[in-house]
């Protein structure tokens, strides 16, 4: 069946944020250009309406030349590629390694793709996109793509673009995800579009100068209030991980205590002005980046016609660089998702850096038992570093066996790897071989030592 307060039309409709025909999500959406939905919730071809019965056929026509190419049944043939996909798709699948290619064209509805650093598993997402696409098993109009940073969309754009399919797929972050769903309902409901707050900067000085908590700078450069910068980015940090974890102010100390995460201002300092915070927002009425997605998963969770239209149009989703993803996102992509996932996600639990700013990379490690239908697939294969920097690599994450990763790549200089000093040399003079100055040109800055940060060096020289 249809969602709820959607039916099927005859006029043409793209229904992308901003452009012509723009339709508030969870209002009725006809369908034509874009295809059709079948009893079956089937996309029909590109450009025509295609109902079908329950037990009717599938809304594609089989597999096409970029399905058959990148599962070794068809040689590359040019010209058939540009009848029937898009050419630097099927010439790039072409010469994919096993494993990729099965996460390509793997026909699973979730799957969970675990790809170390340089094993192509960006390539991989955009190109088994293109292949969804190419076999209209997925209308690119019903696309999702997500992932964390604003550069990394525009990588996935660009690949896309290259692809031949970035003309209407979906792609860019959480929060520019979550925006539009916001905006969408407001619009359904003729309320004006949420104020926000781009930078929490602008309000914390204020609160930090009536509390007193800071010292002032008068100096060139000070933000407004007069509060010192330094303490100000502090506590930014400490209540965008907070959100990001999905704390609020009253469990805030307590979550720190759990996550062994220290405040800057103190546990009890940080949840007070936490609270205040929350309070002007809504005075002013307004919200911040990091309470997108989960006002967008509120309104998913709590209005099932809205939530009914949303996964209408997104009901594609594909995630990059899932290591980096934190709860309040993975949040909104659970509502999104529903109870019939058709779901992607590619990542790295060893590449995650944004653990600081409330990243999560369990939930790679997790999606399997949230997901009893998910399947996992690995990517092991280095194609960027040399052998010798791989097996370095490997050591210092325990990585071992079947886990541990490989280049394919040959020869490379192997790296040194050099002990610090004993202490009385280190007294003697400068910094020797195996330390560095973090900030050389601050004023009494002190070397600090690499190695006591890294694994025991034994550990790291004996692959090499």
């Amino acid at each position: 069946m249809l969602p709820p307060g959607l039916h099927v039309g005859s006029s043409p409709h793209r229904s992308s944020p901003g452009g012509p025909g723009q339709r508030a999500l969870g209002a009725p959406a006809p369908v034509g250009a874009v295809g059709a939905v079948g009893a079956v919730g089937a996309v029909g071809a590109v450009g025509a309406v295609t109902l079908l019965s329950a037990a009717g056929a599938p809304a594609h026509r089989g597999l096409n030349r970029l399905t058959r190419v990148a599962r070794g049944i068809d040689e590359p043939d040019p010209q058939a590629a540009a009848r029937d996909a898009p050419e630097p798709a099927a010439r790039s699948l072409a010469g994919l390694l096993d494993a990729q290619r099965e996460a390509v064209t793997a026909d699973d509805r979730v799957l969970c793709l675990l790809a170390g650093a340089g094993a192509g598993k960006t390539r991989v997402l955009t190109l088994r996109v293109a292949r969804r696409v190419g076999d209209h098993t997925a209308h690119p109009d019903h696309v999702l793509v997500c992932t964390f940073s604003r550069k990394a969309a525009d990588e996935l754009r660009t690949r896309l673009w290259t692809l031949g399919v970035g003309a209407d797929v979906h792609a860019g972050t959480f929060h520019r995800t979550a925006l539009r769903l916001i905006r969408r309902h407001r619009a359904d409901r003729d309320r004006t579009p949420p104020t926000v707050l781009a930078d929490r900067r602008a309000v914390l000085p204020d609160l930090l100068a009536r509390e007193g908590t800071a010292r002032t700078r008068r100096g060139r450069g000070a933000p407004a209030g007069g509060a010192d910068q330094r303490v100000v980015g502090r506590l930014e940090a400490d209540v965008s991980w907070a959100k990001a974890r999905m704390v609020g102010p009253e469990e805030l100390e307590a979550a720190a205590r759990t996550r062994r995460r220290r405040l800057s201002l103190g546990a009890g300092r940080v949840a007070e002005l936490f609270a205040r915070y929350e309070a002007e927002k809504r005075r002013r009425g307004a919200v911040d980046l990091d309470d997108l997605p989960l006002v967008a998963a509120d309104l998913l969770e709590t209005d099932p016609r809205f939530a009914a239209g949303v996964r209408w149009q997104y009901r594609h989703l594909f995630v990059d660089e899932m290591q980096d993803v934190n709860p309040a996102q993975f949040r909104l992509l659970q509502a999104l998702a529903g109870a019939d996932p058709d779901l992607f996600v590619v990542g790295d639990p060893n590449q995650s850096v944004y653990g600081w700013n409330g990243a999560d990379p369990t939930l790679l490690d997790r999606l399997p038992t949230l997901y009893p239908q998910a399947r996992v697939l690995r990517l092991d294969r280095n194609h960027r570093c040399a052998p010798p920097v791989v097996a370095v690599a490997a050591a210092a994450l325990g990585l071992a066996g079947d886990t541990a990763p490989r280049s394919t790549r040959h020869g490379g200089s192997l790296p040194p790897v050099v002990p610090p000093a004993p202490h009385a040399d280190r007294a003697a003079g400068g910094p020797p071989p195996g330390w560095v100055c973090p900030r050389p040109r601050r004023r009494g800055a002190h070397p600090a030592p690499l190695a006591p940060a890294q694994p025991p060096l034994r550990t790291t020289r004996a692959p090499l």
